[in-house]
């Protein structure tokens, strides 16, 4: 018999949405999962849509608490997961029909299988920019892979855990923004095995509000990754940590608000990291330029 798989989905506010991405699961080709739906404190439909299809379908849980973020809600959904492995879903997006059994299949003993995305946008879709070949690398490679911006995205979705392992590392609450990176490192950290397959079944949907959110927090994704480089100073992976805050900066500064101070401690740290930026982004003479125009107007 097929082994159980906890889907994890947290909610707040998805009346429009959360029917799409919960019968997107039920409809999987692998039956044998449990649907963990928890409801951060909505204040809309959300909660009565959900009670709706859980009398369809008894594989459906239903969990309501007090708004207490992301984080908290799938920690929750973590804590009351049954299945060997759990997957996250975002309640604005859907998977493909065999989402989980493709995933399910590339387990093995692998501790953690990534796949890609389809990323809809303004009712136009495309490909998530980060193509590879199916391959198993360790732990180390894996965080090489991560911090280099170029193979994978730290998202919670788009990837199968084991749950035993997800259970001993959770979501930082503390964090309002890139504790989906902090928890796919911790989880890597702790892992021995992990997949990477070219598979797009997963269907990532952008809207407004969620864009609106992401740019409320840029400043505390920046200092976040400022953090990672303290991390890993004086190892292996000093470098890919400052590759990535550089990224970061580069594609949150233009027409954003810092104060003096914070202007002034980016600025420091565009000119201590520009030699180690060649490796990945300045092969270009256009490179260059940008990130000298990005130095001189912080």
């Amino acid at each position: 018999m097929n082994k159980c798989i906890s889907v994890v989905i947290p909610m707040y506010n998805c009346k429009n949405t959360i029917e799409r991405c919960v019968n997107s699961i039920i409809c999987q080709t692998y039956e044998n999962i449990e649907i963990i739906l928890v409801d951060d404190g909505s204040t809309d439909d959300t909660y009565i849509k959900c009670n709706e299809m859980k009398k369809k379908d008894e594989r459906i849980k239903i969990i309501r608490k007090e708004n207490g973020g992301v984080s908290s809600a799938r920690n929750i959904g973590i804590k009351q997961a049954r299945g060997i492995f759990i997957t996250f879903i975002d309640a604005d997006d859907y998977i493909r029909k065999d989402y989980i059994s493709t995933l399910y299949n590339n387990m093995g003993d692998n501790d953690l299988v990534i796949s890609n995305a389809i990323i809809i946008k303004n009712n136009s879709s495309k490909k998530f920019n980060r193509l590879f070949m199916a391959r198993c690398v360790n732990y180390k490679r894996a965080v090489e892979m991560l911090l280099s911006d170029k193979f994978f995205q730290s998202t919670p979705w788009g990837k199968m855990y084991k749950t035993e392992l997800a259970k001993r590392v959770k979501f930082d609450e503390k964090m309002s923004i890139a504790e989906d990176h902090k928890f796919l490192i911790d989880y890597i950290s702790i892992s021995k095995k992990i997949k990477l397959i070219p598979f797009y079944g997963y269907i990532y949907v952008i809207n407004e509000n969620s864009l609106s959110r992401a740019n409320e927090k840029y400043k505390d994704e920046i200092f976040y990754c400022s953090d990672l480089i303290k991390k890993y100073e004086n190892t292996k992976y000093e470098k890919f940590a400052i590759n990535h805050y550089l990224n970061i900066v580069k594609s949150y500064v233009a027409g954003k608000s810092f104060s003096d101070e914070e202007k002034k401690i980016i600025k420091n740290d565009l000119i201590k990291y520009r030699r180690n930026y060649s490796i990945v982004k300045m092969n270009s003479i256009k490179e260059k330029i940008k990130y000298y125009l990005l130095i001189r107007n912080m």
